[in-house]
Order: C-alpha cells, then structure tokens, then sequence
C-alpha cells in the first residue's frame, strides 16, 4: 500500500485486540501494533465515472455479529470522498 495522504483524513482506527487499521489511498491496512507487522491490505473497488476513490473514514465494528469473539476485529466500515459506504472482511480480504 501506498503511504496515507491528507486526502484519507487521518481515517485510523484501533481494535480492542491492538489491531490498527488506516487509510492508504483507496486502500485500507491492518498492523499488528504489537508486532507492527502488515497483516493485510484490501483496496475499494473503483467506478467507471471515478477510478480512484479515496478513503476518508475507518471504523471497527463495536459489537460481535457472531458468536466467534474474533469476527468482530477482522470487520471494519469504510466510507470514501463520493459518500459510499463498506464493510471490509479481513479473514475473507473482500468488500
């Protein structure tokens, strides 16, 4: 992934587990912040009428969906600069 720019908004946000996620441009990265290692990086899908979207805002899902305690650090929503809105899947590395 490319470095953040002004244009992601500082988009940032920290798991309960110490999982950090950011913007990079259209992309958004998962460290580790005890290890700060990369765990992944998944980019938003682009549209014809505007082929870069930049991220603007990251946030972690606050409660479980599922039973697995874990689900809930690898869930995270998304919104961009043309006001969509995602949820990203870490395990399944998909929008």
């Amino acid at each position: 992934p490319g470095p953040p720019s002004r244009s992601n908004l500082s988009a940032a946000d920290l798991s309960h587990s110490g999982l950090l996620a950011f913007a990079s441009g259209s992309s958004v990265s998962l460290v580790d912040s005890h290890s700060l290692q990369l765990i992944s990086t998944v980019s938003l899908p682009s549209l014809v009428s505007s082929p870069t979207c930049t991220v603007t805002s990251v946030r972690w899902a606050p409660v479980p969906f599922r039973r697995d305690p874990f689900y809930c650090d690898l869930l995270i929503a998304v919104g961009d600069h043309l006001g969509r809105i995602a949820l990203l899947d870490f395990r399944l590395r998909s929008v």
